[in-house]
Parts: C-alpha cells; sequence; structure tokens
C-alpha cells in the first residue's frame, strides 16, 4: 500500500511539475513565432446574450462577427534577433509590414517584450509578460496579487 501511495505521489508531482509555466531561456527562441489570439467565442456570444437591451446586443453581435473575422485574416510573426531585438511581421489583407522591438529574459525567466523603441526594463506601466506552456509562449499579466492570468494569446513556434 505504500508502495503504491509512493507512486502515485510521485505521478501527481511528474505531472504537475510538467504542466507548469516553464522559465525561458534565450536558446529556446531560436525560430519564427506566429501570435495566436484563442478568444472563446461561444463564451462571448454568451456574455452577449446575457444583455437586456436588444438594441445594444444586436449591435454587440455585428462588431464581434466584425472582429472575429479580422483576426483571422491577420497574421503576425515573431522573430527574435540577437542583441535582445525583435523583428515583427504583419500580414494583413494582402499588405505586409516589418517593425522592430526589444525583448529581455528576467531574472525569473520571464520574458518581456517591449511595444516601443525605448525599451525600460522594470518600467511599472508594463505588466504583460510570457512564459513556456508546453511548447507555446503564453501571455500572462501581472496582478495586483501577484498571480498571473492567462490572456488567451500565445506564440507558438512555426514549422
Amino acid at each position: 500500500m505504500k508502495r503504491t501511495l509512493l507512486l502515485i505521489g510521485i505521478f501527481a508531482f511528474t505531472y504537475v511539475a510538467a504542466n507548469a509555466q516553464r522559465r525561458v531561456n534565450e536558446r529556446d527562441l531560436k525560430g519564427v513565432w506566429k501570435l495566436v489570439i484563442d478568444v472563446d467565442k461561444d463564451e462571448v456570444r454568451e456574455e452577449i446574450e446575457d444583455e437586456d437591451n436588444i438594441v445594444a446586443q444586436i449591435f454587440a453581435e455585428t462588431i464581434t462577427d466584425f472582429a472575429f473575422n479580422i483576426i483571422e485574416k491577420i497574421d503576425i510573426r515573431f522573430e527574435f534577433l540577437p542583441d535582445n531585438r525583435l523583428r515583427v511581421e504583419t500580414n494583413a489583407f494582402g499588405e505586409t509590414d516589418v517593425e522592430y522591438s526589444e525583448w529581455h529574459i528576467n531574472k525569473d525567466g520571464e520574458l518581456w517584450i517591449s511595444d516601443s523603441d525605448h525599451f525600460n526594463i522594470g518600467d511599472d506601466d508594463e505588466d504583460d509578460f510570457w512564459m513556456f506552456d508546453g511548447k507555446n509562449l503564453v501571455a500572462y499579466e501581472k496582478s495586483h496579487d501577484g498571480r498571473k492570468k492567462n490572456k488567451e494569446v500565445y506564440l507558438t513556434p512555426v514549422q
């Protein structure tokens, strides 16, 4: 019985450790990454249906469908370059745009990406970061109580 409980405990620990967020290392960022916005359409529609005002409900449904169609037509790729530079290529509606930004991995293994040309590590206004969850880099937000919340946005490696 003790042996069985020990094996179950080891299995449970291994399962939890394997599914926990993993630190980001520079070597893991090689290659091109595709940005995925994974919004639960059914959940959004349920929230719209809870609206009491029928005009607001119709308007929200129209805007939501329009937004989902746009998201599906935009392709955003990230390439982490040497010297903490980041190449972001956006393909939308037949047009391609390339911008550059910067990235940094902090002591906790969190990947921070700048949204401007002036990247300030530790800036209080910046609270979004990325961590590995399996093979994907998932976006998280630091909340007031310090917990990390999945933002339904992730980067997946391009094969």
